[in-house]
């Protein structure tokens, strides 16, 4: 399977261009995904591209995300699925990709999809997502964790569900059609289970390195170093290893302080030129994956979790206890933490933030 590539920090293109182009350079076949409209990238790739991979050099394509081109890709796929559990007739009139429109919060799922596509399809093995908002980025890369949750706290009342139980409840012209629909049982219980194969995969592609890599990127900048420490702590909450802080065209003076603020991460000083371009030539090994802090260490025989939060204060992590999982809130994330059957039931005794470690006891 290919490896994803993304960045977390501050003006990341001329960085992840340069490590696509490393990977390409390496003999790799690689794909950067760029959401539109992709001006920054053009400027520094010299040419135009598309929604459709658009070759650059030998090894190296490159494919500009728009939403609406996207949306109807989906809509396809997702008429095909209805279909399977639900009749035409029961559809009503047919609804054209040409004429659906773009919804807040759609491109977040949009842009997954299109991930998801060029990652099954086999074409490339190396994917570089360059997006631009670390916030879409962390929502994406944590998606595995979250829709597993989901899976944990409200699978067994889908696996239960019977759709002519609810139809009869609910009464109606809607319940005639739920029933004329003719559910096939069978076929849902085969839909959640491929579900749950598609997010025990991505857990195991957000944890492997080697399926997915997350660098830092950062000026020497003391507000941009800030904000790039806080990202570091969002992406714990994720449960994203991340090894490596990449700081482009920087003097070599300012790696000390950056190496300080991002302590015990490598960091590594990359050259540039005046066009804004980073020498693929200063990078780090690509292939071989530093070692990262674990995201949290569970203790059985001390009774103790100690929870990895750089970057992050004690007033803004927030620690709960719900259905036998610790709940941890901090740099608007939500993490669950399954507890081991020794400390399943045991209240928390304490909980306390030793920068940059909530250390939770039982």
């Amino acid at each position: 399977m290919p490896k994803v590539v993304a960045f977390l920090g501050n003006d990341i293109e001329p960085t992840a261009y340069a490590i696509a182009q490393g990977h390409a350079q390496a003999g790799q076949k690689t794909l950067i995904l760029v959401p539109t409209p992709g001006i920054r990238f053009k400027y520094l790739c010299g040419s135009e591209f598309t929604q459709e991979p658009t070759p650059l050099t030998q090894n190296l394509d490159i494919v500009e995300l728009r939403a609406i081109h996207s949306l109807g890709g989906a809509w396809d796929e997702l008429r095909k699925l209805i279909r399977d559990y639900v009749p035409a007739d029961v559809l009503g009139s047919e609804v054209y990709a040409g004429e659906l429109m773009v919804l807040p919060g759609m491109d977040l799922f949009l842009t997954l999809n299109a991930l998801r596509q060029h990652y099954q399809s086999g074409a490339y093995d190396v994917l570089v997502y360059a997006g631009a908002d670390p916030t879409t980025t962390l929502r994406f890369i944590g998606l595995p964790h979250a829709v597993a949750w989901y899976y944990r706290r409200f699978g067994g009342i889908l696996e239960d569900l019977d759709p002519v139980k609810i139809a009869n409840a609910m009464g109606g012209p809607i319940a005639t059609a739920l029933l004329a629909a003719n559910f096939d049982p069978q076929k849902f219980s085969t839909a959640l289970s491929q579900g749950k194969e598609w997010v025990a995969k991505g857990l195991r592609a957000v944890a492997d390195p080697q399926q997915l890599q997350v660098y830092l990127v950062t000026t020497p900048d003391p507000i941009a170093i800030k904000q790039v420490q806080w990202l570091w702590g969002a992406s714990q909450q994720v449960q994203v290893p991340i090894a490596q802080v990449l700081v482009p065209m920087i003097n070599p003076a300012a790696i000390e302080d950056i190496t300080a603020a991002f302590s015990p991460l490598a960091v590594q000083g990359l050259r540039g030129n005046d066009r804004g371009l980073v020498d693929v030539a200063s990078l780090p090994n690509l292939d071989t994956p530093l070692k990262a802090p674990p995201c949290q260490d569970i203790d059985v025989s001390q009774r103790q979790i100690k929870v990895f939060l750089p970057g992050l204060a004690k007033q803004d992590v927030k620690l709960t206890q719900f259905n036998g999982e610790i709940t941890i809130e901090a740099a608007d994330q939500r993490r669950h933490i399954q507890l081991p059957p020794e400390l399943q039931n045991q209240p928390v005794t304490a909980g306390k933030f030793e920068a940059p470690y909530l250390v939770i006891s039982f």
